[in-house]
Order: C-alpha cells, then structure tokens, then sequence
C-alpha cells in the first residue's frame, strides 16, 4: 500500500515544477520453493525453473508505487546520451573489398629489382597480398627503411564498429535548508526512504543471496496553470525510464554546524543519482524518452 507523499519543502508556491520520484515495488519475493532449492544449494534447479517464469517480477506500473517524494526541480539537469563504438582496422579484407589487391599486388610484379629487395613484397603486405607471407630475413628492417624513403605507410582502413548504447545516469542536487523542526523531520523521512529502497534486502535464511532493490521512476510536474493541468507531467521535458538508484550522497549542515532543538539538522546538501534499467533505442527516443 502506498504511504503518505512527503514533499519538501512545505510551501510549493515558489517552485512552478516540481521533481516527482515514484518508488515501486518489483514483487520479486520468493516462493516457499524457491527458498529450499537455494537453501539446498540447488542453484541449477533453481534458476532453471525461475527462467521459465512469465516475466512479470521487474515491471513496474502506477499501482505498485510504494512511495512518492516532491522535492523542488533542481537547476541544470542534464540529459547524456551516448552510443558505444570500436575502431577496427579492415587492411585485407578493406583492401579486397576496394578492389585494390590486384592493382598494388601487380605493381608490385612490374618492379623487379624492388621485388628482389622485398619491397615489392612490403607493397603486397599493404595491399594485402598473401603472397607477401612468405618472410625473408632482414625483410622488416628493409621495408622499413624503403618505407621510411618513399614516404608512405600501409592504410589500415580504419572503420566504426557500432556496439551498444549506453546505460544512462541522471543526477540531481539538491539544497534543504528546513524552515523549522518539522521540516527538518520531513527531509530525516525522505532520506531514509531514498536510501532504503536503494539497497537490495536479504530474505529471512537466505544470507547468500541478494535481491533486486526497488525501482524508481522520475518525472517533472507542472504547479503553476489551469486545474486541469496543474500536477500533470510536463511533455516538453524529456522522460525517464524505469530506474535504479544508484548513489544517495547526504552533506550534513555543509556551511553551519547548527541543529534544532531535537538535534536536527538545518542544513542538507542532497545528491541522487539514478541509472536507466535497460537501454533505449530508437523507437524509445521517439515515445520521448
């Protein structure tokens, strides 16, 4: 059941966009089976049957929201997104493709007396050739130093190998500076809330294993307009996928070593940052995310 939204601060009149972070429940809890198999140390068993389940465990939806926080929209969110590439050297196969073996492998031919000093082969070796594989001892040093006059070097025929996107992170920073004790106590929930649902729990007999933490989902929300569309998610800012959190870093009374009277901090500066579950592609981009 989901708990009481916390929000800070208390007065959102001066803050037209709020952040509104939604924390969801995975229902990734164990069965009664499954514990035994892990507690016989069955792994195969286990993760056998597990892989045959209906994919249902790490969705997320708006009735498995757990909790929800409204903190003021930081400024300067970034958004980066990038994509993974290799450099790979075609050389012979580039070479091949280009149509250039038999023009420089024929050059090469014409030219007897470079043949014989192994230049010639030097000039197979960088049309990619196969008959340069012969060897010829001192042929690298002589090559090289013909290389070195000529002026010219093999063409690796460097390419871009697409691999995968990027996972993407998002940071948001926050300052909290309570206006009472009662704030205070507002953001000591908030925090405890954040850091808890970050980390993984341990079932009851199960200290071998981890599971998953729970998710969460970000999204900005309007406060200022019409009724109609004060509250509702703001379509002009990019949107966020499901999320983990993977850093919750607290500064405690950062400039002011001052408390409240029941010890409370007056000063907090807040660092979340959170990691996209899986990687977009193309049609996500185009849904807005």
């Amino acid at each position: 059941m989901a708990q009481p939204r916390l929000q800070f601060p208390r007065d959102n009149s001066k803050h037209p966009v709020w952040t509104r972070i939604s924390i969801h429940d995975v229902h990734n809890t164990l069965s009664d089976a499954d514990k035994q198999m892990i507690q016989k140390g069955e792994y195969g068993s286990f993760l056998k049957q597990t892989a045959s389940k209906k994919d249902t465990a790490r969705t997320t939806s708006a009735k498995d929201v757990v909790h929800t926080i409204y903190l003021y929209m930081p400024s300067n969110f970034v958004v980066n997104d990038t994509n993974n590439f290799d450099q790979v050297d075609l050389g012979a196969i580039g070479s091949f493709f280009e149509g250039g073996v038999d023009k420089a492998a024929g050059l090469a031919a014409t030219n007897k007396e470079t043949t014989e000093m192994g230049v010639g082969k030097e000039l197979a070796v960088m049309a990619g050739s196969s008959a340069a594989k012969s060897g010829i001892p001192g042929l690298d040093s002589l090559t090289s130093r013909a290389l070195l006059r000529a002026g010219i070097i093999s063409n690796p025929r460097t390419q871009m190998l697409y691999k995968s996107p990027s996972l993407r992170q998002f940071q948001f920073t926050y300052k909290l500076i309570p206006e009472d004790q009662s704030e205070s106590n507002t953001i000591y929930e908030i925090i405890k809330i954040l850091r808890k649902s970050a980390y993984p729990t341990i079932t009851a007999g199960l200290g071998s294993v981890y599971q998953f933490p729970l998710t969460f989902t970000v999204d900005f929300v309007m406060n200022t307009g019409s009724a109609s569309s004060k509250g509702s998610s703001m379509d002009k800012l990019i949107k966020l996928p499901a999320l983990y959190c993977t850093n919750v870093s607290t500064n405690y009374n950062p400039t002011n070593p001052s408390f409240f009277a029941d010890g409370s901090p007056t000063e907090i500066d807040l660092q979340l940052t959170f990691q996209e579950k899986e990687a977009l592609d193309s049609a996500k981009v185009g849904e807005g995310y």
